[in-house]
């Protein structure tokens, strides 16, 4: 028989990564003389499952090189992302900026956001990556707690989520001194914002409201009272909606009953900001570029311990039509608003 050669690992791209190992035997070798990183192929040939291997593996008949259908955004007019995070969240974030500029430039887009955990070390790549393109808004998702609370226990316990996203150089400057304060006075498990520094530092700087993790969200799944809730909202510039697979986790925990009670909480923050005259902005909260991507977060998050590590969060780069049909439920003319306009 044959000898085994050099294994060589391609990846699927279906609705789920799944990963097979390809041994090539030394009198096949020149099917792989066109195949390199990157290339899609296609491979003809019987799956058996190898007992040795512990996997399935596929006796190829005939490997060919083929073109890729890209996704495309063609909604005539584009939406703009406002919260993602590349491999610059820590144990987070799985896509580099550069393939996250790159698709929002192909998509059309006009501009799309940083906002990566606490730190802004993605900044030089995305603005190499935009070449002059598409506009880079430069941004962080902080660590915020109200330093006006007595108790200093509280301090520790509540985090909230917040979105800075600086709208010109005086603001992008007062977001190097935010970070700069967060990591070097305020570092207690995770770099925290006080609610005192962003009012110092706040000229130049737009504040949205993040994602189920920040304040405004809390406050609506809390139960507090609508007076409270319109008081902690209007600390924010713009107030966050994401689609209903972000916060499906709360669904299987049990804390809400089901997507009804997702949607009801997204419709309290489309209220809130029709009551306080501030934009409502849909946002993916995006963690990885594509949907098969998912899998190398789990990874991450189950080094994490994280018990439902492996449970679907579909937090990929979707497109305007991804996002009107994810908020279709608010009404056509109220989902474009969320999704486009603001």
């Amino acid at each position: 028989g044959e000898s085994i050669g050099k294994p060589h690992l391609l990846q699927e791209r279906f609705e789920k990564a799944g990963f097979h190992t390809f041994y090539v035997t030394p009198k096949k070798q020149s099917l792989l003389k066109n195949i390199k990183d990157g290339v899609a192929v296609m491979v003809r040939g019987v799956v058996n499952y190898d007992s040795y291997m512990k996997c399935d593996c596929i006796n190829a008949r005939a490997v060919t090189t083929i073109d890729l259908i890209e996704k495309k955004d063609e909604a005539p007019e584009k939406r703009v992302e406002l919260h993602l995070h590349t491999t610059m969240s820590a144990m987070d974030g799985v896509s580099s900026a550069t393939k996250l500029v790159e698709r929002a430039i192909a998509w059309g887009h006009k501009a799309i956001a940083i906002t990566d955990h606490g730190v802004v070390q993605a900044f030089p790549e995305a603005c190499a990556a935009a070449k002059g393109k598409i506009k880079i808004l430069y941004g962080m998702e902080g660590y915020y707690f109200d330093d006006r609370v007595v108790d200093p226990a509280e301090k520790k316990k509540k985090y909230n989520h917040i979105i800075f996203i600086a709208k010109n150089y005086a603001g992008l400057k007062n977001l190097y001194k935010i970070i700069t304060k967060s990591n070097l006075e305020y570092f207690s498990r995770k770099p925290g914002v006080p609610r005192s520094v962003i009012e110092e530092f706040r000229e130049g700087i737009i504040v949205g409201s993040a994602c189920e993790q920040g304040e405004v969200y809390r406050a609506v799944l809390d139960g507090k009272s609508d007076d409270e809730i319109l008081e902690i909202a209007s600390f924010y510039d713009y107030l966050e909606i994401q689609p209903l697979g972000n916060n499906r986790f709360m669904v299987r925990d049990g804390t809400v009953r089901d997507d009804e009670d997702l949607k009801d909480f997204n419709r309290t923050v489309v209220k809130l900001g029709e009551e306080l005259g501030k934009p409502v902005c849909a946002t993916g909260d995006v963690h990885f570029l594509d949907p098969e991507d998912e899998v190398y977060r789990h990874i991450l998050l189950a080094s994490k311990k994280f018990a439902d590590a492996n449970e679907p969060v579909p937090l990929y780069f979707r497109t305007t039509d991804e996002m009107l049909k994810e908020f279709d439920y608010l009404g056509k003319e109220k989902a474009y608003e969320v999704v486009v306009t603001n």
